[in-house]
C-alpha cells in the first residue's frame, strides 16, 4: 500500500534478525515507527537541501566502511 519492495522488506526483516528481533514484536514496531514517520515526513520538507548533503555523505560513507 505504501510502495515498498519485497526485497527491502527481506533485507529490513534480515537486519532485526541480525540485531535480536526473533520475534514477530519485532516487525510490529518497526512497522509503528514507519507510520509514526508519515505524519513527521512533511517536516523534513522544511530543511533545505544543501543543509542535507552532508549528512547523506557522512552516511554513503559508513556504508562504504562495512565492505
Amino acid at each position: 500500500m505504501l510502495g515498498t519492495s519485497s526485497t527491502t522488506a527481506y533485507i529490513e526483516s534480515a537486519a532485526g534478525v541480525q540485531v535480536g528481533g526473533r520475534t514477530g514484536l519485532t516487525a510490529l514496531t518497526v512497522a509503528a515507527l514507519f507510520l509514526a514517520c508519515l505524519f513527521i515526513a512533511p517536516l523534513a520538507s522544511v530543511v533545505p537541501p544543501y543543509a542535507t548533503a552532508p549528512a547523506l555523505l557522512f552516511v554513503a560513507c559508513l556504508m562504504l566502511a562495512d565492505l
